[in-house]
């Protein structure tokens, strides 16, 4: 057993005035430990939720010291269990299940240095593409040949509503100019950079690209510009809402990992970048554990030094 740097479990005893009996020797250790600011994504950004369960195993980021993690989920009556898999400061393998709470942020109870895989439950809201979808109407067809005036509003463009012109030919029909308006917005960055355009015949629609709550600002309308035969149809129809997907978010957390197994609560007192905590530190311990005991300051950390200083039992 080594005796350099002091071995504290060895059991040292201190006289005492009294013939026969010792007391056990403590020592004051001081813990030192250099956290950054708690954040609820740092360890995986997101994880969007499905009607399975998964195993995510990439896109994770190891906590930048040993400590607990958080789940936060992105939406009010998210529940189910999150496990997250890892390993302690000695490497031994620890896992920890923390239910969701809707959009709240929950706190892990173990100090991770590594984290492996997380297990994620299922989707609680069905995320769905937001659909809409506008109807040319020409029942002549085109009387006279000029531009179409197409109006998208949606608050995904910067400059909506916004304004397309759309060449057409004399004698074309419904399902003609529908064909040419899907063609024109096909070209639109903007529109393909949040849209899929699409349809058949005399319909025009824009899909959604991702999951998001629905817009109900979205709309598409058709009307004459320089050209004569359209009926104008100023309000497009909401096919399908959109609706957001469930994500989960990975964080790390404000309980530091500590480095002894305590039987005890022995932590005198803790400092943030050399300041004294007034209101004494939160300690969970634990005797045979060592990834259950934490130690969390009344300060929010901010990426300057904690220290703490503890009694070592003789």
């Amino acid at each position: 057993m080594s005796l350099y740097p002091m071995n504290p479990l060895i059991g040292e005893k201190i006289q005492t005035n009294v013939a026969e009996q010792t007391d056990g020797w403590s020592q004051i250790a001081t813990f030192t430990v250099t956290p950054l600011t708690a954040a609820n994504n740092s360890v995986q950004a997101g994880i969007g939720l499905t009607g399975s369960t998964q195993i995510i195993t990439t896109n994770i980021t190891n906590p930048d010291v040993p400590r607990n993690v958080t789940i936060t989920g992105s939406a009010g009556g998210m529940a189910g269990n999150v496990v997250v898999n890892g390993t302690d400061i000695t490497g031994t393998a620890i896992s920890d299940t923390i239910a969701l709470s809707g959009s709240s942020t929950v706190q892990g109870i173990l100090a991770f240095n590594t984290v492996g895989n997380i297990h994620v439950p299922v989707q609680v809201h069905t995320p769905h593409y937001q659909v809409e979808t506008a109807t040319v109407v020409a029942a002549s067809g085109i009387t006279q040949a000029g531009n179409a005036t197409v109006i998208i509003t949606s608050a995904l463009l910067t400059d909506s509503p916004k304004t397309i012109s759309v060449a057409v030919a004399l004698s074309d029909a419904a399902s003609d100019v529908a064909q040419k308006i899907r063609t024109a917005l096909g070209l639109i960055s903007e529109i393909t950079a949040n849209y899929t355009v699409g349809g058949a015949g005399a319909n025009v629609s824009l899909t959604s690209l991702n999951y998001a709550a629905n817009d109900a600002t979205l709309n598409i309308e058709t009307e004459n510009g320089t050209c004569t035969g359209l009926t104008t149809e100023a309000t497009s129809v909401h096919t399908q809402a959109g609706a957001a997907q469930d994500i989960v978010q990975i964080g790390c957390g404000s309980k530091l990992g500590l480095n002894h197994c305590f039987t005890r609560n022995t932590i005198l007192n803790a400092y943030l970048n050399n300041a004294l905590e007034g209101t004494a530190p939160t300690v969970t311990i634990d005797p045979v554990n060592i990834s259950a005991n934490t130690i969390k300051l009344n300060s929010s950390l901010n990426g300057d030094a904690v220290v703490a200083n503890f009694i070592i039992p003789g």
